[in-house]
Parts: C-alpha cells; structure tokens; sequence
C-alpha cells in the first residue's frame, strides 16, 4: 500500500475505532491527553500497509494498545485493549477487509488469540463519542462524522 493509500485510509477512518472520538472535533474533559488519529498495525512487526493489517486508533487508545497504563484526570485506569480486542474491532467495523488467514500467517509468535469482544468501558465510550455501536454503519450526521 502506497503512503497515497495510507493517506485515504486515514482519510475514510475519521474516528477511533476503540473509543469513537474524532479528535478534530471532539474534546474529552476527562483525560489531558493529547488525542490524535493514528493508524495502528495489527501484525506491527512486520508494518506492512495494506488494509487487512490496518486499524484506526486516537493516540490515547493506541499507547494502550501498545500497553502504556493511561489514566484519567481522576487517576482512573483505562481498561487494556488487547490485540484480541483489535482483531474484533477490525472484523467489526472494517470487514471487508478483515483476514483471518492473513492475521494467522503473518503472526509473529504462535498462534494470535481469536478476536474479543472490547471492554464495556470502550463501547460505553464509543456510543458517547459516535451515537452508535461498534460495527453500525454510522450515518453522515452522527457525531463522530461531525
């Protein structure tokens, strides 16, 4: 995939695909973080852009992926997302383009875990953020496309 590519699946991703922000619109006043988009490697070592291996994730989701422990204002942990919950959240929200085989063949360490369900905290989040569930077809007026 071309950084041309990259850039219109940055493009057509307009939200975090584990809390729903857009961060170019919406703010959280719970977290000082600065949050961002950022495109999220799901086989990471091998960082290779084609969209099978591609997620969308705000830096704040994407540092907790990567396994930071990230607190809020309140000195609440966020929940861990786990590479699990990224495959569920590819197959969820992006599956024309989720691939199992792919996943599989290019895991780097055994056999990757089969996708999980993401923490009732990130769809609480993702409903406050998108007005809608993960894997609904958000409509042009939601807020996240705002």
């Amino acid at each position: 995939m071309s950084d041309e590519r990259l850039e219109l699946f940055a493009y057509r991703w307009r939200y975090c695909w584990a809390c729903g922000i857009d961060p170019r619109t919406q703010g959280d006043k719970r977290a000082s973080h600065s949050r961002k988009l950022e495109i999220h490697h799901i086989c990471k070592h091998l960082r290779v852009h084609e969209e099978w291996n591609l997620s969308r994730l705000c830096s704040l989701c994407h540092k907790v992926v990567e396994g930071w422990q990230m607190t809020d204002n309140a000195g609440k942990k966020y929940p861990q997302i786990t590479s699990a919950n990224v495959f569920w959240l590819k197959r969820k929200i992006d599956p024309r383009h989720f691939d199992w085989d792919k996943i599989e063949q290019q895991w780097r360490v055994g056999v990757p875990d089969d996708p999980e369900v993401i923490d009732k905290f990130y769809q609480c989040e993702f409903l406050r953020f998108t007005g809608g569930k993960h894997g609904d077809r958000l409509a042009k007026n939601s807020k996240a496309s705002r």
